[in-house]
């Protein structure tokens, strides 16, 4: 509920201790994700934030306008929604860099997911501004992570098609 205090907790079943890690009042927590072996990354209503667990370390991913949408097999990268209109932008840990994966003004890309085979990702895009009802066709695109280039794989009908992609 918008406004409830929302905690979280980490457990340590070997020493049987259990301690709040974190405390948010008024934005509702709306994912949780481990990247690495000590981050979570914490989607709120407002934000998406990165969290330390070793050091309680809290940072905010100042160009997320969404949510996250899947992490890496690794566990040490993520996709998330960057930039308005939304971009898709890969955050990697070992780094602590962001790069915008698609960098297309005028487009809106949502759901995007990891392929099995980690080297590409699948993203829906469609017209963010001054959309027609004929131009406003959602597009499911493949992106090459190697070499940024991109390919429309199939578009719906109607326009009214709304595609969500589920990480494998």
């Amino acid at each position: 509920q918008q406004g409830e205090e929302q905690r979280i907790y980490l457990s340590d079943k070997k020493l049987e201790k259990t301690k709040e890690i974190y405390f948010s009042n008024g934005t509702n927590m709306r994912n949780i994700a481990f990247i690495g072996a000590d981050h979570l990354v914490l989607e709120t209503s407002k934000q998406l934030l990165l969290l330390n667990i070793s050091t309680l370390e809290l940072a905010t991913l100042k160009d997320a306008v969404g949510g996250l949408r899947d992490v890496s097999k690794s566990g040490n990268r993520f996709l998330y929604e960057c930039n308005t209109p939304s971009d898709v932008c890969e955050f990697d840990l070992e780094t602590g860099k962001s790069v915008n994966l698609t960098n297309t003004p005028g487009q809106r890309e949502l759901s995007a997911v990891y392929a099995p085979d980690q080297k590409k990702i699948y993203l829906v895009s469609y017209p963010a501004v001054n959309c027609l009802e004929e131009s406003c066709t959602p597009s499911l695109y493949v992106l090459d992570l190697a070499t940024g280039k991109s390919k429309r794989l199939m578009s719906s009908d109607n326009g009214n098609l709304r595609y969500t992609l589920i990480p494998p």
